[in-house]
């Protein structure tokens, strides 16, 4: 018990750090913004390279934000086969394969942003006017995509372990009563 305790506890440090940089992404692209109005609109000066931070700090915001969703379920998801099927057996076949469509699907996605940020490197491609290289716009890629992985391979889990755990039960229930 004490384990499961333990990984619950780093499960939702991990889960803090994830909220956590996301807020940060979030709240920093809402400072640069109106820094760069500012600067632009009341100055007429703008710092060089600003909104080319600000895109890549949006998208770490985004696909941090996008792996919170997919962690807490909270993203788009079709569910009306749900509300119109009564039986829960054929309920969890359909969602066992909606799952399984999201642990591959986001597996894909993250390989084929593994081989893009491959390229990236081996093409030393850099963003125009801050000469970074642009690894570092791929990188949210890869880190999001593999979270989301992440968080849809643990619904798979939990989804197929709750059905496990629903067949013990009915099991038992039906050995004690014969």
């Amino acid at each position: 018990m004490k384990e499961y305790e333990s990984a619950n506890k780093l499960t939702n440090i991990f889960y803090s750090i994830e909220n956590i940089i996301s807020t940060i992404a979030m709240f920093t692209v809402l400072v640069f913004v109106f820094i760069g109005a500012t600067l632009r609109y009341a100055f007429s000066t703008s710092i060089v390279g600003m909104e080319e931070v600000t895109l890549v700090i949006a998208l770490y915001c985004y696909f941090f934000g996008a792996a919170c969703a997919s962690r807490s379920r909270d993203h788009i998801r079709v569910n009306i086969i749900d509300e119109l099927l009564e039986n829960s057996k054929i309920n969890w076949i359909i969602n066992l394969f909606k799952s399984m469509v999201s642990v591959f699907v986001t597996f894909a996605f993250c390989y084929v942003s593994i081989i893009y940020g491959i390229f990236v490197i081996e093409a030393k491609i850099t963003l125009s006017p801050l000469g970074v290289s642009k690894i570092v716009v791929v990188s949210s890629l890869i880190i999001g995509f593999f979270l989301m992985a992440i968080h849809e391979t643990i619904w798979f889990i939990r989804l197929i372990r709750g059905r496990i755990d629903k067949n013990k039960k009915d099991n038992l229930l039906k050995k004690e009563g014969a």
